[in-house]
C-alpha cells in the first residue's frame, strides 16, 4: 500500500528536521506562525498542516514544496483542486459525508 500525504509529510518534515541539528521545533513554529505543540503534532504524523504552512515550511529550509509529495499518491492538482481539498478538510464528519452523497448524486447525473 502506498503512503499517504500526511505520512509523506511526516517523514520528510522529520528528515529535515534531523538533518538540520541547529534547528528546534521552537525555530520553526515561531517562523511559520504555529505553536510548538503543532509541530509536535505534525512530526508524529497526528496532524498535517495546510498547505499554506506546508509552503512556509518549504521556504524556511529552502527546498520546494514538492520536496514533501514527491512518490505522493496524487495526481498534478489543479489549484481548483487544493482549494477543494482543503475545504472539505475544514468540515465536519456529517457535512463531509453530505457532501460525498450531493458529488455521487452529481455524477449519476451525467
Amino acid at each position: 500500500m502506498r503512503e499517504t500525504l500526511s505520512e509523506i509529510f511526516m517523514k520528510k518534515f522529520n528528515k529535515l528536521l534531523d538533518e538540520h541539528p541547529d534547528v528546534k521545533q521552537v525555530d520553526v513554529a515561531k517562523a511559520i506562525g504555529v505553536s510548538s505543540a503543532t509541530i509536535s503534532e505534525w512530526r508524529k504524523g497526528r496532524k498535517s498542516p495546510r498547505i499554506e504552512k506546508v509552503k512556509m515550511v518549504a521556504a524556511y529550509f529552502g527546498v520546494d514544496v514538492d520536496y514533501f509529495f514527491t512518490n505522493a499518491r496524487i495526481p498534478d492538482y489543479t489549484p481548483d483542486m487544493l482549494n477543494l481539498i482543503e475545504m472539505y478538510s475544514d468540515l465536519t464528519e456529517q457535512k463531509k459525508e453530505m457532501l460525498m452523497n450531493y458529488v455521487k448524486f452529481l455524477r449519476n447525473e451525467q
